[in-house]
């Protein structure tokens, strides 16, 4: 990515370039004898790249923000294998991936747009690689059952419950990070958390 920024000073323009690899935030300073301001810019992921989600020890609550270039739990977990238990799914039934147990194990993926639950022997990081969208495909939606689901928050960036769920009739949503969490309509959502929503008619999610 690069982005090339114009600042007006009372001295002349100013053109800063900058450039980055990995998707993020980066907060631009310029100051002469006359001006000062800040700015923070977003670079957006293009392509293939990279992103790690921290987790803790014992229960984490997270979900991919990124669609995964190979979505087989082996492949997204393999910074990590060795330092969790279990990793389960919900979608009206509960699925389960044990990585001592491969013959019990009905969870095979993890995909953007779903929530998972993990449980970490010690804090780690899970770093994986995916795109912002496919090529040449349609920009992803997600479905919701009648009830309760368990969603992951496909983006980059923070974004307000009332805009990244505005498509869905909810009633209740929840986060955890090692304590529960009700966030309202105007609550941000973050990257690499996963979340439980209450949806009384079904409904799809549109990111």
């Amino acid at each position: 990515n690069k982005t090339t920024i114009d600042v007006e000073t009372a001295d002349g323009k100013v053109s800063v370039n900058l450039t980055s690899d990995e998707p993020g935030k980066a907060k631009v300073c310029a100051e002469t004898s006359a001006y000062s301001d800040c700015i923070e810019i977003e670079f957006q992921a293009v392509g293939n790249v990279s992103y790690s989600i921290p987790l803790y020890d014992g229960w984490n609550l997270f979900s991919l923000p990124l669609i995964p270039v190979n979505s087989s739990i082996e492949n997204v977990t393999s910074k990590i294998k060795g330092n969790y238990t279990i990793i389960w799914a919900y979608n009206g039934k509960w699925h389960a991936y044990d990585p001592n147990n491969l013959d019990a194990s009905d969870l095979k993926e993890l995909k953007d747009g779903y929530g998972y639950w993990i449980y970490m022997n010690e804090s780690d990081n899970l770093a994986f690689k995916g795109y912002v969208m496919e090529e040449a495909e349609l920009p992803p939606e997600y479905d919701l059952i009648q009830g309760w689901n368990l969603i992951g928050f496909k983006s980059l960036s923070e974004r307000k419950a009332e805009d990244y769920l505005q498509n869905v009739d909810y009633t209740s949503l929840w986060s955890y990070d090692g304590a529960w969490h009700r966030l309202q309509p105007e609550s941000y959502m973050e990257p690499g958390y996963g979340y439980w929503v209450y949806a009384p008619n079904g409904g799809t999610v549109v990111p």
